[in-house]
């Protein structure tokens, strides 16, 4: 079904753990075997020399239901809290009104963010 490409999936309950976990999948061989990892979302690492973000900017990981999976941020709120804000500011992405340069949204602490995105 994937073609041999990469798959991950969204965030799930895993059956033997009862943990939220993410698998990253691909077709081995043409045998039909699969390999694949299962990761758990407090186990997403990202190490200051893989990413460079300019000073008071956030990174979030989401699957493609939005549910986020890893954060990089600066806002002092718990979880649940950035996963509302998450769920607004892709509301705005899935309407359209975030592909503009000049867009902007107001952040948990106030301040004016661009907001720059990819969707896989």
């Amino acid at each position: 079904e994937a073609e041999g490409k990469v798959i991950y999936t969204d965030l799930y309950e895993d059956a033997i753990y009862g943990r939220k976990v993410v698998t990253i999948a691909v077709k081995s061989g043409e045998d039909g075997n699969v390999l694949a990892f299962d990761i758990f979302p407090e186990d997403f690492q990202v190490t200051d020399h893989q990413i460079t973000l300019p000073e008071g900017s956030s990174y979030f990981l989401c699957d493609r239901q939005g549910t986020l999976l890893y954060a990089r941020t600066q806002l002092s709120v718990g979880r649940e809290k950035v996963q509302e804000y998450l769920d607004g500011i892709i509301e705005r992405m899935e309407k359209g009104n975030l592909s503009r340069q000049d867009s902007y949204i107001i952040d948990l602490d106030g301040k004016k963010r661009n907001v720059y995105y990819s969707i896989s």
